[in-house]
Formats: C-alpha cells, sequence, structure tokens
C-alpha cells in the first residue's frame, strides 16, 4: 500500500529531521529525502522553507542559528541538484550562506565566516548567469557583511570596498520601499563612518553619519505614517521602529560622542553619551529582556518618537542590531565604558570609576554566559587601570594592566599563547609599562617595552594593507613615545623614533627597491594588475555595471597566480619581513656628510625629544618643553601668519590685516626658533640641514623661522631668516631615507607638462590650486611661460607636453617609457583634508564643467608606477593634506614616494601664479646644470633669489618649496 505524507505526518516526523544526530550526519538521509522529494516536492519544499523560519527565530542563540542555517544549505543544494531552481529555492541558499556568515563573525569565527561568505557570493554570481537570478539587495547584505569580516581579518582597504559596493548595490534595489531602503543604506553609512574613525578621520566619520542620519529621519518619515493610518497595527510597528531605528541611532549617538571625543570636545562627547543612555533606555522598555545582564537601572525617558529623531539632528555614528542579549549587553557595557573614558579625561575620577565599574560588572556576568568577550572585558580592565594611574595611584593600575593581559593571553600546546585582541593587548602593554616606570621600576618597563616592540612588528608583518598600517600607527604612537622616555641610552630612544615614522611609505619604498631585483615581466603584471583592479573598482562605484565587476574577479585570479609565481623568489619573500630600522650610527656613515647636520624631532604628549647627528660624532638628544597642543598651536599660528599675510599683502586691501597676520608669524617663528632649532645648530652654519620632522612640524617652513626680532616689520629684506644661513631639505624618516637614496637606473630628460584649462573666460587663476574639489579651473598665466623657458634652458634635453595635450594619459604614458629622470608639472591640484584619497593634480580640462578622468588622485598614486629620480609639482599645497599621527601628512607628494618617485620638491600651501613662482621652478633647472650642484642646493639658490627680490621678499613667495629626499643629489 502506498503511503501518503500529508502535511501532519510530515510535521510528526520533523523532530528527526531537526535532530543533532541528523545534523552531524546527513548522508545516512539523504536517499531517504530524496524519495520523499520525489514523490511530494511541494511538502519537501515547506518543510526546507521552515528550516530558515526556525534559523531567523533562533537568532537569539547564534550557535543554534547557525545550525540551522547549515541544515538549511545542506538540503536546498539537494533540491538544487535535484533541478529546484525556483525563486525559493536560490534565495534560501543565498540567505543561509549570508546569514551563517553574519553569525559566524558576530562569534568571532572570522575564518570560517569568510569561507560562507565567500561562498555566497560566488552562488550569487553563478544563479545569476544560470537562472537570470539577481537581485540587488542581497548582492548588498553579502558586500555589507563580508566588509565586516574584512575590518576584522584582511584590513581596512578591503573593507572599504566591500562597504562602497554594499551601498552602490542597496541603492540599486528596485524592489525595496523608501523605509527598508533607507534602513539598510543607514547601516552600511554607519560601517563606513566607524570606519573612518578607526583611521582617526573624526571629520570624515561624522559627515557619513551625517548622510546615515538623514537616511535614517526618512524611514522615520514611513513608520510614523504607518502609525497614524494603521492604529491596529501600532504593536507591530513599535516593535519594528524601536528595533531598527532607536537602536541604530542610539549607535549614532555613541560614534559621533566617540569623534567628539577624538577632536578632545570632551563636554558635547558626555551630552552625546547621554543622549545614548537614553535611547537604550527606550530600546529596554520595548525589549526588556535583553538587558538581563544590565546591573543598575537605567533613567527610562518616556519619549514620543518625533523626540528621538529629534535628538539625532545633532548626533550620528554607527552600529549593529542587536540579535542576541550578549549583543544588547556589550551596547550596555561599551557605553558605561566609552562614558568613564571621557570622565577621565575630564579628571572626574569619581564618575569615570562609577562608570568603569557598571561596564566590568555587566562584562563579567557576560563573559561567564558568552565566552566570545573575554577581550571586551579586558579592554575594560585596561580602562580601569588608566583611571587609577591619573589618579597616581600605581600600584593598583598595575594589578589592572595585569589582569587585563592575562585575560588577552590563551595558553596553547607547547607554551605559546593566543592573543585574543592585538589592539587590546598593546594598549594594556603601554600600561604596564607607564605603571613600572612611574613606580621606578625601569629596567623592568624597558623590558615591557621591548615586548611590545616585538608584537608590533608582529602584527605589521601581519598587516600590508596601508591604511591599517595607518590605523596602527595611532595605536603604537603611545608606546614608542614611552619608550623614548624610559630608554637608557640616547641610541636607543633614536631607534623607537624611527620605528615610530611614516611605517607604511617605508614598507612601500622597500618593497619597490626589493622588486627592481625580480623578473620585471612579472613585476610589471603584477603592477598593472593591482592599478587595473583599483581603476576598475572605482569605475564600479561610479556607476560601472556587471560586466566590470566580473572583469574585477578575473583581474583578482590573475593577480593571485601571479602573486604565488613571485612568492618562489627569494627576494620577494623578503618583503614578508619587517623593513629595517637603521641605527644612529648607521644614519651618520650611511647618509650624512662632513658638515651636515640631521635634526629629527619626536613630538610628545608633554614634550618633545630632538635627536641631533654629524658624521662621525656622537648622537646627541634634546628634550624641548614644549607639550604636542602647543606645538600644533604655535605651527598652525606660523602657518597662517604667512599664507594668509601674503594674500593680505597681494591684495593691498586691508593693511592692518596683513600687518596682524605678520606679527602673528613673527612671534611663532622666533618662539620655535628658540625652542627646537637655536641650541641644535651654531652660528657658524653648515651647509645643509636635513630635517626629519613630526606631527604638527610637518607644516612648518623651517626655513622662515627667525632668528631674531625684526627691527621692522614687513622689511623683509632683513628679517633673520634661517634661510639666509643655510640650506634645508627634508624627509619622513632617516630609515626611508635610506631606502630613497638605493642606487637605481632612471633616464635622462625632462618631461615638463603646462595643461590649459577652459574657465569660460579670459580671467586667470591667482593661484594654482583648486578652491573646491570639483570646482572649475582657470588657465594659469605663467606656467606655458615657465615650461618653455625651462626647456630653452636644457637645451634639447626637455620635453614639452603643452595645453590640450597635456593629460593625465599623456603623463603616466610618459612614465612608463622610463626614458625621463626629471617630471615637471605646473598646474592646478587640490588638497582634501576631509577626504586625502580625493586631493588630486590636474591636467587638461576642456570644458567649464570638470572632466575627472583628468584628474590624478591621491588614491591612484598609491598604485601607480612613477620610476622618476625627481619630480616637481609647481602647483598648490602638495605637501598639505590631513595628519595622522606616527605617518605625517596624508598628501600629494607622499602618494609620489608610494609610487616610486625618489625625490619631491612640494608646496606647503597655495602658492600664487607670479613671477616668483615661474622663477624659483626655472632657476632651480638652470642652477643643476652648474657643476657641484646638488639638487636641494638648486633649489636653495633659487629660493634665494626670490626672497632678495624686493617684490617677492614675503616668505609666502619662497618659503611653500621644499625639497623631500637625497640631499646628496646632483
Amino acid at each position: 500500500m502506498e503511503f501518503r505524507y500529508s502535511s501532519l505526518s510530515l510535521l510528526l516526523v520533523a523532530p528527526f529531521f531537526f535532530s543533532e544526530a541528523f545534523c552531524q550526519a546527513p548522508s545516512s538521509v539523504e536517499a531517504y529525502l530524496i524519495e520523499i522529494q520525489d514523490r511530494h516536492p511541494g511538502n519537501i519544499a515547506i518543510w526546507v522553507d521552515s528550516l530558515i523560519a526556525r534559523a531567523d527565530d533562533a537568532n537569539s542563540s547564534l550557535r543554534d542559528a547557525i545550525g540551522y542555517y547549515k541544515k538549511n544549505i545542506f538540503y536546498r543544494n539537494i533540491l538544487l541538484e535535484r533541478g529546484q531552481t525556483d525563486e525559493a529555492n536560490l534565495t534560501g541558499i543565498v540567505r543561509s550562506y549570508n546569514n551563517a556568515s553574519y553569525n559566524l563573525q558576530k562569534l568571532r569565527k572570522y575564518d570560517a565566516a569568510e569561507a560562507y561568505m565567500d561562498t555566497c557570493l560566488a552562488y550569487l554570481n553563478s544563479f545569476k548567469s544560470h537562472y537570470g537570478y539577481y537581485h540587488p539587495s542581497r548582492q548588498g547584505r553579502a558586500y555589507h557583511v563580508q566588509g565586516q569580516i574584512y575590518n576584522e581579518t584582511k584590513g581596512l582597504e578591503d573593507a572599504e570596498w566591500c562597504y562602497k559596493q554594499a551601498q552602490k548595490y542597496y541603492n540599486e534595489e528596485p524592489t525595496w520601499d523608501v523605509k527598508r531602503k533607507m534602513v539598510e543604506r543607514a547601516k552600511v553609512l554607519n560601517d563606513l563612518s566607524g570606519l573612518y574613525l578607526t583611521w582617526m578621520q573624526a571629520g570624515a566619520a561624522v559627515k557619513l553619519a551625517r548622510e546615515a542620519e538623514n537616511a535614517y529621519k526618512e524611514a522615520y518619515s514611513v513608520y510614523e505614517k504607518q502609525w497614524n493610518n494603521h492604529p491596529d497595527k501600532r504593536d507591530d510597528i513599535e516593535y519594528d521602529l524601536v528595533y531598527n531605528i532607536v537602536y541604530g541611532m542610539g549607535d549614532v549617538y555613541n560614534n559621533l560622542a566617540l569623534a567628539h571625543e577624538m577632536q578632545n570636545s570632551i563636554d558635547r562627547s558626555l551630552h552625546l553619551f547621554g543622549k545614548l543612555k537614553s535611547i537604550l533606555g527606550i530600546y529596554s522598555e520595548v525589549f526588556p529582556g535583553d538587558t538581563a545582564f544590565n546591573p543598575g537601572a537605567f533613567d527610562r525617558t518616556k519619549a514620543n518618537w518625533e523626540s528621538i529623531i529629534d535628538y539625532g539632528t545633532t548626533q550620528i555614528g554607527i552600529g549593529q542590531l542587536p540579535f542576541t542579549i550578549s549583543e544588547e549587553a556589550l551596547g550596555f557595557a561599551d557605553l558605561y565604558n566609552n562614558l568613564s573614558i571621557v570622565y577621565r579625561k575630564k579628571k572626574d575620577f569619581r564618575a569615570a570609576h562609577r562608570h568603569s565599574d557598571r561596564a566590568l560588572s555587566i562584562s563579567r556576568n557576560l563573559a561567564k554566559a558568552a565566552p566570545d568577550y573575554v577581550a571586551e572585558q579586558a579592554s575594560y580592565l585596561h580602562n580601569k587601570g588608566e583611571i587609577f594611574f591619573d589618579e597616581r595611584k600605581y600600584e593598583t593600575a598595575l594589578q589592572y594592566q595585569d589582569s587585563a593581559l592575562n585575560a588577552l593571553q590563551v595558553g596553547l600546546r607547547g607554551g605559546s599563547s593566543l592573543i585574543l585582541n592585538n589592539r587590546y593587548y598593546l594598549e594594556a602593554l603601554a600600561g604596564k609599562a607607564a605603571a613600572l616606570a612611574s613606580l621606578g621600576n625601569r629596567e623592568e618597563a624597558i623590558s615591557v617595552y621591548a615586548n611590545a616592540v616585538d608584537h608590533i612588528n608582529v602584527m605589521r608583518r601581519r598587516q600590508q594593507d596601508r591604511k591599517s598600517m595607518i590605523a596602527m600607527s595611532a595605536i603604537t604612537r603611545r608606546i614608542f613615545e614611552q619608550a623614548i622616555m624610559v630608554a637608557d641610552e640616547a641610541e636607543e630612544a633614536f631607534s623607537y623614533s624611527e620605528m615610530g615614522k611614516a611605517y607604511s611609505m617605508l614598507n612601500a619604498v622597500r618593497h619597490n627597491n626589493t622588486l627592481r631585483n625580480i623578473s620585471p615581466e612579472l613585476l610589471e603584471r603584477e603592477k598593472s594588475l593591482k592599478y587595473q583592479i583599483a581603476q576598475n573598482k572605482q569605475e564600479f562605484l561610479d556607476g560601472g555595471g556587471p560586466a566590470v565587476l566580473h572583469q574585477i574577479d578575473s583581474l583578482e585570479k590573475e593577480w593571485k597566480q601571479v602573486s604565488r609565481q613571485l612568492s618562489e623568489n627569494e627576494d620577494y619573500r623578503k618583503l614578508l619581513t619587517t623593513p629595517t630600522i637603521l641605527s644612529a650610527e648607521e644614519v651618520s656613515t650611511r647618509l650624512l656628510q662632513d658638515e651636515q647636520y640631521l635634526i629629527e624631532y619626536f613630538v610628545g604628549e608633554q614634550a618633545t625629544t630632538i635627536f641631533v647627528l654629524q658624521k662621525g660624532k656622537p648622537l646627541v638628544m634634546k628634550t624641548a618643553h614644549l607639550s604636542r597642543d602647543t606645538i600644533r598651536q604655535l605651527a598652525n599660528a606660523l602657518y597662517e601668519g604667512i599664507q594668509q599675510g601674503g594674500l593680505e599683502k597681494r591684495s593691498h586691501v586691508d593693511t592692518l590685516a596683513y600687518l596682524k597676520m605678520d606679527l602673528q608669524y613673527q612671534k611663532a617663528a622666533r618662539l620655535l626658533y628658540d625652542s627646537l632649532y637655536a641650541s641644535l645648530v651654531p652660528s657658524t652654519s653648515p651647509e645643509n640641514v636635513l630635517i626629519i620632522p613630526d606631527d604638527a612640524l610637518h607644516i612648518v617652513p623651517f626655513e622662515a623661522l627667525l632668528t631674531e626680532q625684526p627691527d621692522s616689520t614687513g622689511d623683509y629684506l632683513n628679517y633673520g631668516f634661517v634661510a639666509n644661513r643655510h640650506e634645508i631639505n627634508y624627509c619622513y624618516s632617516a630609515s626611508l631615507l635610506d631606502e630613497m637614496s638605493r642606487n637605481a637606473v632612471f633616464g635622462e630628460k625632462l618631461i615638463a607638462f603646462a595643461p590649459s584649462f577652459h574657465s569660460g573666460g579670459s580671467r586667470f587663476a591667482t593661484t594654482r590650486g583648486a578652491k573646491a574639489a570639483l570646482a572649475p579651473l582657470q588657465n594659469l598665466r605663467y606656467n606655458e611661460q615657465e615650461v618653455a623657458t625651462i626647456s630653452g634652458s636644457l637645451k634639447g634635453k626637455c620635453d614639452t607636453v603643452l595645453n590640450a595635450n597635456a593629460t593625465k594619459a599623456s603623463f603616466l604614458a610618459a612614465a612608463r617609457q622610463q626614458q625621463y629622470r626629471f617630471a615637471h608639472l605646473s598646474t592646478h591640484s587640490y588638497s582634501s583634508d576631509d577626504n586625502p584619497d580625493e586631493s588630486f593634480v590636474a591636467f587638461a580640462q576642456a570644458d567649464t564643467t570638470i572632466d575627472e578622468r583628468q584628474l590624478l588622485y591621491l588614491r591612484e598614486l598609491y598604485t601607480a608606477e612613477l620610476p622618476f629620480e625627481t619630480i616637481m609639482l609647481n602647483s598648490c599645497a602638495t605637501n598639505v593634506g590631513r595628519l595622522y599621527i606616527g605617518e605625517g601628512l596624508m598628501s600629494l607628494a607622499r602618494g609620489f614616494v608610494f609610487a616610486g618617485v625618489r625625490n619631491i620638491i612640494a608646496t606647503r600651501w597655495a602658492i600664487p601664479d607670479n613671477q616668483a613662482t615661474k622663477d624659483i621652478a626655472v632657476n632651480f633647472y638652470r642652477n643643476m646644470q652648474k657643476e657641484h650642484i646638488s639638487q636641494p642646493k638648486a633649489l636653495y639658490l633659487a629660493q634665494k633669489h626670490v626672497r632678495e627680490d624686493p617684490n617677492f621678499a614675503h616668505p609666502c613667495n619662497w618659503a611653500g618649496f621644499l625639497f623631500i629626499g637625497n640631499p646628496h643629489k646632483y
């Protein structure tokens, strides 16, 4: 007799299907399942659909949910093999892989999460090509989760790329209503905002968060209409509203508060954390069970929904939806810990302890129930120790730091240990060493710092992408600063200073130098592939379709194959080690010449350490009692005094404003000279001083410091400029300079570009810079004359590319020819402080609307190959950009170093398009033709010529140019 399965009979056997034994050995019932599917395809499909529903319901327990998703994947793949390619089955497979990956990354199982997400994306691409299955929202979610995983594993650049792809796909989803689209858009914007906070870009983070705020507000307006129009559904609407918007807006407050804390706006930060506390109170009213680990009662804010959005009009941040009680409890703990940090900075230690204790109380209960959160508990222990340190209770501080370190180390077989979180581990090591040093245990403190430095080197070997290295520099800076303070010898302190400077650039230049000894064909292919991948990614984000994404996949597969071939080379394998940091003795013997000085600065939170080196003489270390904040104030005052004063002087409009700016410049220039320079270099000046600046000193033109107070304001011919004594050039670190000075083969000629710009009128630009990112660019009066004069003086050794022919493509093509030693760009440029990667050098523009294809962006320079020995960037602010602690300015000049250029002549501000700017460029090349004139000397003499002209003696006309690189290049 044939047995007929009804829906009821299927439910009766369902417990067998869900059993753990069945999950562990699914193949034992595969034939039985296939038989069911053959006889009753509809019933088995309904049953499999129920699996994903049970998985969704089980999200309060991530591991249970993952188990259901795995079962669902297994059975749906059987159905797929049996030919069931309907929308529901394909969607079930994709959703299960996506959600399993998401939950795995929540559990910190990143390798497994990445594997599931890779499979999910592979299925999405396969389903599209074979069955026409395409839902942008599915693609968007997959890339969104992949970005969260990459943020923890592969690096920040890969995470950023994934988030931007998610953003693009979300915007393309045609089936979503406004509410859904805005909520999902807000989430990915929040994650991007958090990424920028990791890079210490508070301004950019806030900008993205504002966009998320607007998305949340737009979604809220839809909820509001539903609330008014459907009174019978208000319970569901309330649940959805709180789940999607209220908690999201709470994360908004959290991260904007962190941004303000980063900017030292402490009171504003506390205000925002207070708003977050109110939001979490509202959340707890709707989900009272989710606060099981909350040890104290929150003030419940009985606000209506409109006031929730009012809170958000000035605050925004990032976050994740609370799928588990653990996640919810962690949100409360993070809030308390962050409040504690802010109160500590405010010196309100009583409040700091109170909030820290609450965070620790939650985390202890949380760690018992969910061991995956031990790392967070360690972070809270570290913060507790920092409060005691600031109270000068060093013994107690040391105990808490040791507790944090013990929590972060998991013992393994063989005596080794696993570090749960590298960032927290380094912070705890720094805290422990500081406490030991304050207790007088210098030797033990030095040992801890050495341990920290070893761990930093391990991390640096693992983190190869540029943005991850930059983020790490902010973490490691404190360790190097404190190590310098307790170092026994000046040489040891100098090594720490070098370790803490421009590491990502040193790694990139070392990479380029090492590759010169490897198959040029293979290297060229690898470089070309990386460049093509970057270009295609940008094209995709700018609106490119699926064909572009397919091209990216193909290029990345080829790049991996080429990378495997390169890894077989011994020189290439050297790149897996950290770059060599030069000792003071090596710097003295390898880099310096007789009568040359090297001065390296390390700007600390409370004081500035200065190292002075001469060839064949002992290293001298001095301390200037200028804090980081004071240095920044003086540097900014000097910079503004010169640049703004120069503009006022040229305008001839407001004499009082000009005099005010000049007096501001004089005061800052004298203070900086007396504190940071006067005692280091004798009055019988050396011919050359090499400056290794740090922090805000990167924007200081040391040439324009004043050795004495001027007798008469405005009489610049008689000002006591340091430049009257000797030439000065710069580099980012001594170890980097060593890499940049390695022998290489270059061409012989100069190629010079003078593009034209169509501004819709006959007016000429007054400076060589764009006023805004995509503002129309005006023609330059002097650039074509400048290039023509240079070409004439070099007598056949210069090729020129003028006007409409001076395109971005022609510049990149010239670099590939490898016949040029020098490149000269006389053009416009733009420096973005909010988003440094969007800084650019402009090439020929044929219309009033700017053509972005003719802009060479900083982000492109990081993957470009420009084998020039020297490039002169005769355009505005090419050595200006956002300042990163430990890395320096994110400037165009920095990008050209990444691209392989050995020496750069850059500019510090918006240089005027005038005769002085033209003369400096022309005379630089003329001076280089003279015997025994180095490139820095040639620039120095060109600036001297302008400085001695009464019409152009103001430092804004000559001190804006600086030489970065080898001081002995002829």
